[in-house]
């Protein structure tokens, strides 16, 4: 063996004592930080208890009075009609970005046709990186093809 190489060899036992003394520092920090936050959360619950028992202590209880009403008293129900709600109209979303993400939620739903025609939309009527996610979407849906959506490669190769 050269000389070199024992030389070497101390100086990476060295850094490896050097390593692990370091590790051994950060786990103890850990656990002490790991201590310290239980330590936190008891005294929270201790605290939390204790308002939790002064509030039931200070708080009176409730009376209850019960009162006649005279004899003579009438009262009319009167039942408001309900109002007729509107049935819900598919307004389609505004912003391009309202109908990537609408479009995102049907294809999650399985609704692959309604979400083909909405990403199609946007890829026309957007720019940017909306129309670029609509486009990738759209494409990915058209090459693997998928429910209510017909595997087209030519088409896809559009997008």
């Amino acid at each position: 063996m050269k000389a070199g190489d024992v030389a070497r060899q101390r100086e990476l036992a060295e850094q490896v004592k050097q390593r692990e003394a370091e590790a051994a520092r950060q786990a103890e920090l850990t656990r002490q930080g790991a201590e310290e936050l239980r330590n936190q959360a008891e005294k929270a619950e201790k605290a939390r208890l204790q308002v939790e028992a002064a509030g039931k202590k200070t708080a009176p209880a409730p009376r209850v009075e019960t009162v006649k009403a005279p004899e003579s008293t009438k009262v009319a129900v009167v039942t408001p009609t309900p109002t007729p709600t509107p049935a819900p109209t598919p307004e389609a979303p505004q912003t391009p970005e309202a109908m990537l993400q609408r479009a995102i939620a049907l294809e999650g739903e399985g609704k692959n046709r309604e979400a083909r025609r909405l990403l199609e939309s946007v890829t026309r009527q957007a720019g940017g990186q909306i129309a670029g996610q609509a486009a990738k979407r759209l494409g990915d849906m058209l090459a693997k093809g998928a429910p209510g959506v017909q595997r087209d490669y030519g088409e896809a190769l559009r997008y």
